[in-house]
Parts: C-alpha cells; sequence; structure tokens
C-alpha cells in the first residue's frame, strides 16, 4: 500500500526543514573550525562560566583573552564552549559572531553535521518533487547520493569522536 502523494511530499517538507536547519548551521561553523576561515589567533583561559540549565544541568563555558595572529584584535571577553584548563591557550578562528575551536576533532564533528544536512536534503527534495514512486533510474541516483552522505555523516562523526579523545 502506498502513501498518499500529499504525505510523501509532506515529509519532504519535514525532510528539507530539518536538511535547513541541521546542515545549515553545520556548513556555517565547519570553515572556522578547519581553520579555512576567520581570524587566527589564541585565546588564553582566564575563567569560566557555570550556567545552569532548567532542567539541571550545568555548561561551562571557557571565557579569555583573544589575540589574533597578527596582533591586531584583542578581545578581553572571548567566550569558547568547551571546558578548558586555566591558563590554556587555545588556537580558535573569530568569526564575525562567535569564536570557534581550530582542532580536526571539531571539524570532522561540524563535517559530519554538513553530511547529515545533505542526508536529508536526498531524502526531502525527491519526496517533495515527484510525491511519490519513481523510476529506477533515479531510485539509483537517490540511493547512491544517500547512502554517501549517509556514511560520510557518519564515518566523520566517529572519526571526530575518536580524535577528541586521542588528544
Amino acid at each position: 500500500m502506498n502513501a498518499s502523494p500529499a504525505k510523501v511530499r509532506f515529509g519532504g517538507v519535514v525532510a528539507l526543514l530539518l536538511a535547513c536547519l541541521v546542515g545549515g548551521f553545520s556548513a556555517c561553523g565547519l570553515p572556522f573550525a578547519a581553520g579555512i576561515a576567520g581570524t587566527h589567533g589564541t585565546l588564553t583561559v582566564e575563567t569560566h562560566e557555570y550556567t545552569t540549565s532548567s532542567r539541571g544541568g550545568v555548561n561551562v563555558t571557557t571565557q579569555g583573552t583573544f589575540r589574533s595572529s597578527d596582533g591586531r584584535i584583542v578581545d578581553h571577553h572571548a567566550r569558547v564552549e568547551p571546558n578548558y584548563a586555566m591558563g590554556r591557550r587555545v588556537e580558535v578562528a573569530k568569526a564575525s559572531w562567535t569564536y570557534y575551536v581550530v582542532h580536526p576533532a571539531y571539524a570532522f564533528g561540524w563535517l559530519a553535521g554538513t553530511c547529515l544536512g545533505l542526508t536529508f536534503l536526498c531524502v526531502g527534495v525527491p519526496a517533495l518533487i515527484y510525491g511519490g514512486s519513481m523510476n529506477a533510474q533515479r531510485i539509483r541516483v537517490q540511493g547512491r547520493l544517500l547512502k554517501g552522505s549517509f556514511w560520510c555523516a557518519l564515518g566523520s562523526g566517529l572519526l571526530g569522536a575518536i580524535l577528541d579523545v586521542a588528544m
């Protein structure tokens, strides 16, 4: 029994929204965490900020002074999410809206999110366009793209987790 075209198209819209949220967010952070974009420099950890969520969890934000590599920019109120030891110097890239830690583990994490967004895109676009069954040629192409983006997301996520533990 096949689903109605309206239900398939609705699923395609949901998948496209997920692709925009996950993929768009991750694709913005990827070049900064990989060290390709932004103003490069170091953040010297001076303090930590502890915030409590409504569910009782504690989030630790590292704060300190950012100095760009060329010495032109100094920001005494720089913040990054991971919890680093006091006095440690962390390599970061400054975007106009925040700071990103430049590290292979974080770059692979952002890559995993980007590939997951591509996976949702590979599901959503054909569902929205065709609203039902497609011919064998399109199914083969979509299947290859879907498998490739899924395995890329899974592989880069695992590699990022391994690098985070190892380094």
